[in-house]
């Protein structure tokens, strides 16, 4: 191999990183029109295999429906052999003061200082992570008016329910069947789509 080849190669380390950032980007754009267009946003799962782009959106994602929908996420990147993966949800945010501890009472959707967000967790094969916060904005009759500046969240896993979203080694084929099955029992369907260029 020639070295202009070789540099025009990404190192491994920055591949999965450039493509869990593109992954981010475009479901960005896609969270910004589904909320303009409809005001609010169910979560969503994108899923990026060798063979296509998958797309799960949960109907809804109440507190007992939380942990099904968690399973259900590692089941799909395991069924189509995902390399890349990005959830995305609203979430209500508190923040504590500085050099105050953080009090998780009451729950931060029942918080008078809670803030509405839409919440970004992307995880690439290799451990490239990134997780995003984007303040939603809303105009004085509550219509969605647009996505604040995103605070990007320090480059690590997430911890709890939505943690490892992607296997933590290579499915086999059998593997994937087996979580195929799974999912059709559970009624899944999985749209595809094709990553703007």
């Amino acid at each position: 191999m020639n070295n202009e080849k070789a540099s025009q190669r990404s190192s491994p380390v920055a591949e999965p990183r450039e493509q869990l950032n593109t992954l981010l980007s475009y479901v960005e754009e896609r969270a910004e029109d589904v909320l303009r267009q409809y005001g609010h946003l169910h979560p969503a799962l994108y899923a990026v295999s060798p063979e296509r782009l998958c797309l799960h959106v949960a109907r809804s994602l109440e507190d007992s429906e939380k942990d099904a929908f968690a399973n259900d996420v590692r089941l799909i990147c395991g069924a189509h052999g995902a390399t890349v993966a990005a959830l995305v949800t609203e979430a209500w945010v508190v923040f504590a003061k500085p050099g105050d501890d953080l009090d998780l009472q009451p729950r931060p959707a029942q918080s008078p200082q809670r803030r509405e967000y839409v919440s970004f967790i992307g995880e690439a094969l290799g451990g490239a992570f990134e997780n995003r916060l984007l303040p939603i904005r809303r105009d004085r009759h509550g219509r969605f008016s647009g996505l604040g500046r995103s605070q990007t969240l320090p480059p690590r896993p997430v911890v709890g329910r939505f943690s490892n979203l992607l296997p933590q080694t290579t499915p086999t084929e059998a593997d994937r069947a087996l979580a195929r099955v799974m999912l059709q029992g559970r009624g899944i369907v999985i749209d595809k789509e094709s990553p703007k260029g």
